[in-house]
């Protein structure tokens, strides 16, 4: 590559050592974190298996995002491999195994953020809507379209550009893990498809539908606690059309919804937290990808020193 930086080629250099250390530790922690994928998602499902009160239709959707994470971690051991084995040794079918291994591993996230993007859909209906129109909305029969829309869409934004040539997969011998080949001529094209058709419209969605959850909560519980507070006539709210309306009732009807409506809360709250995990985890790779990172590859994720091709 041209116009290289004096800090490229000091990294050429100690790549023998230093690079090949790095990767040893990128490997064993890909090996931890499958195998906590693979344990931690077990117990998902069984929780969901065994206990009435977390089959809600939410949930349907959180144990959706445990599969997807679960095959994650199943895939991992593959890109561990592919941190140890030597360029040399590397024969047609390990890159056939690192090429299906690299497609079902951007499927599967593909697949967690489209499922959280989901998740917050679901939130902000049961949350802001009557009963009525959540059932509608979310009612078996397009749970199931949600849950196959969630796996299809990444399959085929992942696999279908490499039927006309845009990208390969396999072993990348520039990065030294299973991915998509950096030298090959359409390797960036490739990269930026994949992120722009399955990070923007997910994102927007959740990032939409926690804002107006939250703002929705805010709202209400001001209402509630003003409300509440009156002492010559008592009142409380309920739901109509999708919105909280004051009417007369004892104050502790008021306190219980506030609870109710703090309950939701905090639900809305422990999967927004996941999404900002998840988006973390996610970045680095979404950096590369954007500013067109250098061969320095530290792990899947591709944190590694930019420089002008």
């Amino acid at each position: 590559m041209e116009n290289s930086t004096a800090f490229d080629q000091i990294l050429v250099q100690d790549e023998s050592d230093f690079f090949r250390y790095l990767r040893k530790v990128d490997g064993f922690l890909k090996l931890t974190v499958g195998l906590l994928a693979v344990v931690g998602n077990t117990m998902v499902f069984i929780a969901y298996a065994i206990s009435k009160r977390l089959q809600t239709k939410t949930n349907i959707l959180v144990v959706n995002l445990a599969m997807a994470d679960f095959f994650t971690g199943l895939v991992m051991p593959i890109f561990a491999w592919s941190f140890y084995v030597d360029i040399e040794y590397i024969e047609p079918w390990m890159e056939i195994m690192c090429g299906i291994a690299m497609a079902l591993g951007q499927a599967f996230v593909g697949c967690s953020l489209i499922t959280l993007a989901f998740i917050a859909f679901n939130r902000l209906v049961l949350i802001t809507r009557r009963k009525e129109t959540y059932q509608r909305i979310f009612r078996g029969r397009n749970i199931a379209i949600y849950i196959a829309i969630s796996w299809t869409v990444p399959f085929i934004v992942d696999t279908i550009p490499l039927f006309f040539g845009i990208g390969e997969l396999g072993f990348d011998e520039v990065a030294h893990i299973c991915g998509a080949k950096t030298n090959h001529p359409y390797a960036y094209h490739y990269d930026i498809l994949v992120v722009t058709i399955l990070i923007p419209i997910p994102m927007l969605v959740i990032i939409y539908s926690y804002a107006r959850i939250f703002l929705f909560i805010r709202r209400h519980n001001q209402q509630l606690t003003a409300s509440s507070s009156k002492v010559t006539k008592p009142q409380t709210v309920s739901s109509v059309s999708g919105k909280y309306v004051v009417e007369p009732s004892s104050s502790s009807r008021v306190k219980k919804e506030m609870r109710k409506l703090q309950k939701q809360a905090d639900i809305s709250k422990n999967l927004f937290y996941v999404v900002v995990v998840f988006v973390i985890c996610l970045s680095p790779h979404l950096l590369a990808v954007l500013f067109r990172a250098g061969p320095y590859v530290l792990n899947q994720t591709k944190i590694i020193s930019l420089h002008k091709r």
